[in-house]
């Protein structure tokens, strides 16, 4: 046998044993040390990104909230007037933006104390990426922070506990270990283990990193077979559904918030009692719908004993529904409270209201104005497509009213001014009118089918003889009992006075 051909046997076995023995060494200890360090890298590095985005998150919507607060006070500000009712919404408006700052300011401090860095930089050959030793958490915990510097000095940021860098470390020593013994066979062996094992490997610890620093649209690439390809798939599918999680997740907080500050404004527009009236029974209701928006009533004591009832329905819901109708509001509660010509109050709102909100927004509003003294009633119709309701007690007919008039802020003035009209009628004793809202009579049950005119009109009738608070209760009971457990899909605002 040629030497040549014995060296080449030997070789051969020799390699055969050698590499037998290798991948035996590497699967039974490099998959066990491999399978560790990927669990507690990715267990480590998801859960300090996830406390890290719920800071960042924090930030981002108590900015848009602020933000969306100040925008609403800078259109008080153009209104020009400062009247009462105008500065008193400011006012909460602004309250509220200031709480938002402070909350703002203190989310940025937890943020600026989520860790501290060393001094002791390590800088990698790339020139954009670097290392610190950090301490973070309240125990001070000890760790590395690897800092990415993107374009436009963009900085990326991963941080990684101390206890992960040891199982990364452990897998290290396999890889290295296994390679030495390779090389003493050759080059070509240890060339073969490091392209097999510890590339893909290393590929899908940075990979990880990638997503642990909130890049989730990143894709591992460790193969399509093997357990390295099963993992690396899995590592695909965990960082798609991070990225679901994290998407739904904002849009959620944001539209909790958004709910939540209508929800604060809309309290706001709401009196807290009907008033007191000498020969008068007053009351209301208002049943708030899941679907917030600024549908308002209200009352108004002018200074010469007169009473004014006000129900109006707004365009828009959630933050943009319910600033257009905090505005408003102001406006009528500005001018009707005066005193003077009803048609000159609702031209001037009508204008500063087409001036203050965007194209498309509208505001309907239906007011009665009594006067206890001489128990005349002015009726006003800005567009509101539910009339007045008048029970006359001498027959205990009802009857509707509805005063020719469009809404308030689809013109700027001719078109209004010229359409508005103002009914007026006495009241005898025992008379009754109620004021309601579209969505008294939008409420529909399991079946989407709403209660409409008909089983409003006929409760209001029959019921209009009792007190107003009993009046309204029968009238809420009917309305619940139609709705059947289903949520309003409007809020529902009714207001009533009767003559005693």
């Amino acid at each position: 046998m040629k030497l040549w051909l014995k060296f080449a046997i030997s070789m051969t076995l020799s390699l055969a044993a050698v590499m037998s023995l290798a991948g035996y060494m590497l699967y039974s200890n490099g998959s066990q040390v491999a399978e560790r360090a990927q669990d507690a890298v990715m267990v480590q590095s998801v859960k300090l990104s996830g406390q890290f985005a719920d800071l960042r998150s924090e930030i981002q919507r108590l900015t848009a909230e602020r933000d969306v607060l100040a925008e609403a006070e800078q259109q008080f500000a153009k209104g020009g007037r400062m009247d009462p009712g105008v500065l008193v919404v400011r006012d909460a408006i602004r309250a509220l933006r200031e709480e938002r700052v402070l909350a703002l300011t203190k989310a940025e401090t937890e943020l600026e104390a989520f860790w501290k860095k060393g001094v002791d930089e390590i800088a990698y050959p790339d020139g954009n990426t670097f290392r610190y030793p950090v301490t973070f958490g309240k125990d001070e915990s000890l760790g590395w922070l690897y800092r990415y510097l993107g374009k436009d000095e963009k900085q990326y940021e991963l941080l990684v506990p101390a206890d992960v860098n040891m199982a990364e470390e452990g897998l290290l020593r396999v890889i290295v270990w296994s390679t030495l013994l390779v090389v003493l066979v050759g080059a070509g062996v240890a060339s073969f283990v490091a392209s097999t094992v510890s590339r893909p490997i290393s590929q899908l610890v940075h990979d990880i990193q990638q997503i642990a620093k909130g890049m989730l649209n990143h894709r591992a690439r460790g193969g399509e077979s093997g357990e390295v390809g099963q993992l690396s798939i899995a590592i695909n599918k965990m960082a798609k559904g991070l990225a679901e999680a994290r998407e739904t997740e904002v849009e959620l907080s944001i539209r909790e918030r958004e709910v939540a500050l209508a929800g604060e404004v809309r309290e706001s527009l709401l009196p807290d009692r009907p008033p007191k009236v000498e020969g008068y029974d007053l009351a209301s209701l208002h049943l708030a719908s899941g679907d917030l928006g600024g549908d308002f009533h209200d009352f108004l004591v002018l200074p010469d004993g007169r009473v004014g009832l006000l129900v109006c329905d707004v365009s828009g819901k959630g933050v943009p529904g319910a600033m257009v109708g905090a505005m408003a509001r102001a406006y009528l509660r500005s001018e009707l409270a005066r005193g003077g010509d009803v048609r000159v109050a609702l031209r001037t709102v009508n204008r500063d209201i087409a001036r203050d909100i965007r194209r498309g927004m509208f505001v309907t509003a239906l007011y009665v104005l009594v006067d206890p003294k001489t128990n005349s009633a002015w009726i006003a119709c800005a567009g509101h497509k539910v009339p007045l309701l008048r029970v006359v007690s001498s027959d205990g007919k009802l009857r509707t009213i509805q005063p020719e008039g469009i809404a308030l802020g689809f013109d700027k003035g001719p078109v209004f001014d010229r359409r508005l009209e103002v009914g007026e009628l006495v009241l005898a004793p025992g008379d009754r009118l109620l004021l309601c809202n579209s969505g008294t009579l939008a409420v529909t049950n399991g079946n989407g089918a709403e209660i409409g005119e008909k089983a409003v009109y006929t409760a209001v009738q029959k019921h209009a003889a009792q007190s107003s608070e009993d009046c309204l209760e029968r009238l809420k009971t009917v309305l619940e009992a139609h709705a059947d457990g289903n949520a309003f899909a409007k809020d529902v605002s009714v207001v009533t006075i009767a003559r005693t």
